[in-house]
């Protein structure tokens, strides 16, 4: 699943990337530059999501079979999961301050 997430993503990307390079020769000015940033935006939302991912599978993994593993699984989910929404917030916040 994430393998075909990923291919999705990149090849996503890559024909916005591509719509906008045909398009950018009729923009009015040459540094009209918001698909831009919100293109690199999208870019940074999947990666967000990406960095925050693996936590959700640590248990999976780690396993469950004592109450000491499934007391450090779920607490490893419980800090890193919510880090999703400040990762959102910053990449956020930071395109408010390139559209400035």
């Amino acid at each position: 699943v994430l393998v075909v997430l990923l291919i999705t993503t990149v090849m996503t990307c890559t024909k916005v990337y591509q719509q906008q390079k045909k398009v950018q020769r009729y923009m009015a000015k040459e540094s009209m530059s918001l698909s831009r940033t919100v293109f690199w935006q999208s870019c940074f939302y999947v990666v967000a999501f990406y960095i925050t991912l693996p936590s959700a599978f640590v248990t999976v993994y780690y396993g469950q079979e004592t109450e000491e593993r499934y007391t450090v699984g779920f607490l490893i989910k419980g800090l890193l999961l919510p880090s999703q929404g400040v990762w959102n917030a910053l990449i956020y916040f930071q395109r408010l301050r390139w559209t400035q």
